[in-house]
């Protein structure tokens, strides 16, 4: 596996995590309107064809919205430019308290990876970056109910009053399949594939088990995996 480096963890203390999805909404909101809406129309029908279509009366959908508006906001290059998160920090810096410019300037480093489980404690969680190698102690607000070891997950980690923290959208994948992943992942570094397009390859088929609930999902990750793989295809 590629080791990367570490998340940087500088932030003064009191930088409250409780700012990051306001500010996530509030870079979202601002490029989501004129002049930039027909940007957001491409975005979105871009993320669509990469993580599956998921429709507003489908269980997935509220999560996959907050998943968009992450790569949206802190991701996708804004009309060839950088992410809409690094141009909001520099167009508001000046009207911002020192608190929310410290915060953006966390969700521009975000790490965007699939996150291996290797033991939990309460609010503390040991991580394992499936695809950049590194391991990560992370602190949540909150429990969440059910995690445990060796359970797998798309998410984006920040650095934040000096403590690794999550931003806000999750996409957990189904522990059985959890072998099946990691034979992909290593496959696709041996090829060459991009991250982002692993973990959106990964989303579909995530979909494609919420869809279709009497296969296993052990079954459904490991036939379309394996298909995808035999295929040599790093898209």
């Amino acid at each position: 596996m590629v080791t990367e480096p570490p998340i940087a963890t500088r932030p003064p203390a009191g930088v409250p995590q409780s700012r990051v999805a306001p500010l996530i909404d509030a870079v979202v909101a601002r490029y989501a309107s004129d002049p930039h809406v027909e940007e957001t129309i491409r975005a979105r029908e871009e993320w669509l064809e990469r993580a599956g279509r998921v429709f507003d009366d489908e269980a997935a959908y509220e999560g996959r919205v907050a998943t968009f508006h992450e790569w949206y906001a802190l991701t996708r290059p804004l009309e060839g430019g950088p992410p809409p998160v690094e141009r909001y920090l520099v167009e508001e810096a000046q009207q911002l308290p020192e608190t929310d410019r410290e915060c953006l300037r966390a969700l521009c480093r975000a790490q965007w990876s699939l996150w291996e489980v290797l033991e939990t404690a309460g609010t503390q969680l040991r991580l394992f970056d499936l695809w950049g190698g590194g391991r990560f102690e992370v602190l949540m607000e909150r429990d969440l109910p059910g995690l445990e070891r060796g359970d797998l997950f798309e998410a984006r980690l920040i650095g934040l009053g000096g403590e690794v923290r999550f931003t806000r959208a999750f996409l957990f994948h189904p522990r059985e399949a959890v072998p099946a992943i990691e034979r992909h992942v290593e496959l696709a570094h041996r090829r060459g594939d991009d991250r982002e397009a692993v973990i959106f390859r990964l989303a579909q088929v995530r979909l494609r088990c919420d869809r279709y609930r009497n296969i296993a999902p052990r079954r459904i990750y490991e036939q379309t995996l394996s298909r995808h793989d035999r295929s040599g295809s790093g898209t």
